[in-house]
């Protein structure tokens, strides 16, 4: 259908009308003044410095809440009568009250002994250390006729073989073979207590052998966390992918750790963990 000369005019301004409605606002934004934002060098340092300082703030504070997590003990009292809740009240997690709970069944009769339970954090341990009293261990008597000697040669767990580890009692070529597993996964053990992480090796079993075992020079292994790729961080038992992750974006973001304490800057590592994975790292 073909439009009249009148239609085609009324279509034609139409049109003509709608460019200029379109385009007068971007003539007039064109040929007015727009006024742009300035920063002098001072007003630039000054947020740089204000920044860093709620950076430091920020730092702080989480410090500081991560010391006040543990508490002191409300009254002396004796480790080996507090139950999972009292240890729970102190800071400790769950599954940390359930280890330590292990260890008090079996007796604790020195700060010395507490201090080796290595779920009990250097900073707690701090606090209760001058709260604590102990019975008195009491000596069983035999008879040399009753007593039969079990002599073990002390084995460095750091360095025996399966063979030797073998001579240890309760522990068959299984546990030997899971031992030395473990130890080169972690780069060596730091405590004794390591042991109990091993599947279904109880406190009962740790007892029996705990008299016959050294850690010799200790760990023999270890990372430096600001070289360490994410895959050699998170091949440690103790740190999983999402830690190892956070360690490297936090490393290529500051340029790296001066101090093991700087891991802390992440929300994945508290204390308790740090605490772990120290002996572990080297920075260089």
């Amino acid at each position: 259908m073909s439009l009249s000369r009148r239609n085609r005019r009324g279509l034609f301004g139409l049109l003509v009308l709608s460019l200029i409605v379109a385009f007068i606002p971007r003539i007039l934004l064109f040929f007015s003044e727009v006024e742009r934002p300035t920063i002098t060098t001072e007003e630039a340092v000054e947020l740089h410095q204000e920044f860093v300082q709620k950076e430091k703030q920020i730092f702080t504070q989480k410090k500081v809440s991560s010391k006040k997590k543990f508490k002191v003990p409300p009254e002396r009292f004796d480790p080996n009568l507090y139950t999972v809740n009292d240890w729970i009240n102190l800071g400790l997690s769950r599954r940390q009250a359930d280890v330590v709970l292990k260890f008090s069944r079996n007796g604790l009769y020195s700060n010395k002994q507490l201090k080796k339970i290595f779920v009990i954090p250097e900073e707690l341990y701090d606090l209760l250390k001058d709260s604590t009293f102990y019975p008195v261990k009491e000596i069983n008597e035999f008879k040399k006729e009753e007593f039969v000697s079990y002599e073990i040669t002390e084995v460095d767990i750091n360095a025996a073989s399966i063979e030797d580890l073998e001579e240890l009692p309760g522990i068959g070529p299984y546990y030997a073979k899971k031992i030395v597993e473990y130890r080169n996964e972690l780069g060596g053990f730091f405590s004794s207590i390591q042991l109990l992480d091993l599947w279904k090796f109880d406190i009962h079993k740790y007892d029996k052998i705990r008299d016959h075992i050294n850690i010799g020079d200790g760990v023999f292994k270890r990372m430096n966390v600001n070289k360490a790729s994410l895959d050699e961080l998170k091949a440690h038992p103790y740190i999983e992918y999402a830690v190892a992750n956070s360690i490297v974006k936090m490393r290529t973001h500051n340029g790296g750790y001066d101090k093991s304490e700087d891991l802390l800057k992440s929300k994945l590592i508290d204390y308790p963990l740090l605490n772990k994975i120290k002996y572990y790292i080297i920075l260089e």
